[in-house]
């Protein structure tokens, strides 16, 4: 992201983040890591006036809206399409189906083919159908896999110290428990007969 607000002086950048708060965390982030200008950066929300997003657009370099956003502003061609070299997906395991994501990156597409995407995951999926969906909707080619062994993640990682703590129920609790285990006990011990008698009659 950084060299392509580099190599690209004119070009903009866009900063994807599924709900505000965190829009609004990667702003932060940007701007203590990188030193990116805070004048070059804006966040756009669906509450920025009309008439005031085409000025924002032409003004700044990097955007850091949620997907809807981009969505409505691409719509209305408010966002000039063809300025745009890199788009940063946040959260990219969302790209599922029509979700927002998946139209923005249709809509870019259909204007412009010169912009890279960085897709950022820490759960890409729960199958590998769910992430073959993801790289295909990302139109990603290029997979990249970290984890806290990682060279480049461990001088930023913390060492953790986990301890384990039984916590024993309280007296309510309890009582709630022992009448699940009487309820669930009364029924599986039916289901033992009626399965036992099942099998006593198809062996017959």
């Amino acid at each position: 992201m950084y060299n392509f607000y580099r190599w690209y002086p004119s070009a903009k950048i866009v900063f994807m983040a599924p709900t505000k708060p965190l829009v609004a965390q990667q702003i932060e982030a940007c701007y203590k890591v990188m030193g990116i200008p805070q004048a070059h950066m804006a966040e756009l929300t669906g509450s920025t006036a009309a008439k005031n997003r085409q000025e924002v657009w032409r003004s700044k370099r990097i955007f850091f809206l949620t997907p809807q956003v981009m969505v409505n502003d691409l719509s209305r061609d408010t966002c000039p399409a063809q300025k745009i070299k890199c788009v940063v997906i946040d959260e990219a395991h969302k790209a599922l189906g029509n979700h927002a994501y998946c139209q923005v990156i249709r809509q870019l597409g259909s204007q412009t083919l010169q912009f890279r995407i960085l897709a950022l995951s820490a759960t890409p999926g729960g199958d590998t159908k769910a992430v073959q969906a993801v790289i295909s909707n990302l139109l990603i080619s290029h997979i990249e896999l970290r984890s806290e062994e990682s060279p480049d993640i461990q001088a930023h990682s913390h060492q953790r110290t986990v301890e384990k703590m039984v916590v024993p129920l309280g007296e309510a609790l309890a009582a709630h428990q022992v009448r699940y285990l009487q309820v669930g006990t009364r029924n599986s011990t039916k289901l033992l007969v009626f399965s036992k008698l099942y099998i006593f009659r198809t062996n017959c």
